[in-house]
């Protein structure tokens, strides 16, 4: 997989949780997270590493905002 299908299909998972589940959103994105940390470790320099870096971003955006909402 690479990072753009994983941030997909967690973006898609999202989509069928209610807003106030907080606790299940920081779960499935810590997942994601982990996930495309493994594909970026592997070659920082690759153009997956480069993909990495970019869903890295969006990701952990998001987990601050969640942060920040409990």
């Amino acid at each position: 997989m690479t990072p753009y299908d994983i941030y997909r299909n967690w973006k898609s998972s999202l989509s069928y949780i209610a807003p106030e589940d907080t606790q299940i959103m920081m779960a499935k994105t810590t997942r994601a997270i982990r996930a495309v940390e493994e594909i970026f470790n592997q070659g920082p320099n690759t153009e997956a590493g480069a993909e990495a870096v970019e869903v890295l971003r969006k990701l952990r955006k998001f987990e601050n905002d969640l942060r920040l909402r409990k």
